[in-house]
């Protein structure tokens, strides 16, 4: 037991692929391309300094809190697993376990950034079945066979207790593989049904992940001779799916300003624009002819007399001017006022049927 739980003796039979690590063929690319801690650290890095930046440009909670929860998490369990592989005995066990558990909680924040993006209320059982899953993978590990550390799937730490067979720490590599398909799935559905505003804010992350998305398969596909060049495009694309995912909502929010600010142009375009008298009403005053639109427009006195500048009674003596020249009657059976309205629509239909 003790020389599994050093990592010396291969578990029960047959090695284990890599539990909490990336696949080996991309982990050997990224360690070709990278070579260090700098570049194993640079995404968490980035992932907590756009949810900074997004606090600062009051990216919605939800997000920024989701881009902060993902470095923080990730940034732990590197550098746990750093100090479990420099340990030794139920510390290292301990602080192990810790990091698979950050390390797989982070991908549970990218499923929640998924399903909240870019300012809604996620659904409860979708992150249920995340954090399912997600604790899934770190408890099996715990009671089975040894796995490898976060940062090094060369050499393995062993289960806190060895409760179930080894093969069972295979089956704890599986929310590695499920959490990041169920948040590109559930953006894919989100985008599918949202509409047009929070369509602008969710182009950015998907563009972003395009770049990060070229930055990998350089980095499996290309000849050794171009490591150097394959380290540079992935420290200069690593920053922008981050900042993408944070800036998104502050996009769409000033896309929804901008609508907003040309309809109140059009909107006052229109209503500046000087519109023809009809025929029927060429006997009235200019200012006549502006009460009676207001009031077509259902404007009352008071309304009037500000809109016009001029005082209550003016309104008041236009008006009376306004159904005398419109040969409307004054009694008890008529409403003067609405006569006067109906009187304007008529003119201006017949004004256009003339026309």
């Amino acid at each position: 037991m003790d020389a599994r739980r050093a990592g010396t003796v291969p578990p029960r039979g047959r090695p284990h692929r890599a539990t909490f690590t990336v696949d080996r063929r991309v982990s050997a690319a990224a360690e070709r391309q990278t070579g260090g801690v700098l570049e194993i650290l640079v995404m968490p890095v980035c992932f907590l300094g756009a949810g900074l930046i997004g606090y600062r440009l009051r990216t919605p909670p939800a997000v920024a809190g989701g881009l902060v929860a993902v470095g923080c998490c990730h940034l732990l369990a590197f550098l746990g697993s750093r100090q479990a592989l420099a340990s030794s005995g139920a510390a290292a066990d301990g602080i192990h376990l810790a990091s698979q558990a950050l390390f797989v909680g982070g991908f549970v924040a990218v499923v929640w950034l998924a399903a909240a993006y870019p300012e809604v209320d996620p659904p409860r059982p979708l992150l249920a079945v995340a954090l399912a899953v997600g604790t899934a993978g770190p408890v099996l590990a715990a009671v089975s066979g040894p796995t490898p550390a976060v940062v090094d799937d060369g050499r393995r730490l062993g289960p806190v207790v060895d409760l179930l067979p080894a093969p069972f720490a295979d089956v704890a590599a599986a929310p590695l593989m499920v959490l990041p398909l169920l948040a590109v799935v559930t953006f894919v559905v989100r985008y599918r049904r949202s509409s047009g505003r929070e369509r602008v804010a969710m182009r950015w992350p998907v563009a972003g992940a395009c770049f990060l998305l070229v930055s990998a398969a350089a980095g499996v596909l290309a000849p050794e001779r171009y490591a150097g060049a394959v380290t540079a495009l992935f420290l200069a694309t690593a920053p922008v799916l981050p900042l993408a995912l944070a800036f998104g909502p502050v996009a769409a929010r000033l896309d929804g300003l901008h609508r907003a600010l040309a309809d109140a142009q059009h909107k006052l375009a229109e209503h500046a624009r000087p519109q023809p008298r009809p025929q029927l009403l060429a006997h009235l005053t200019p200012r006549e002819y502006d009460v009676l639109v207001a009031m077509a427009e259902g404007a009352a006195n008071p309304v009037i007399a500000r809109r016009l500048h001029i005082s209550l009674s003016s309104v008041e003596k236009h008006a009376t001017s306004v159904f005398r020249k419109l040969d409307i009657p004054q009694g008890p059976e008529v409403h003067r006022r609405v006569a006067a309205v109906v009187a304007y629509r008529d003119a201006l239909e017949a004004d256009r049927a003339g026309d």
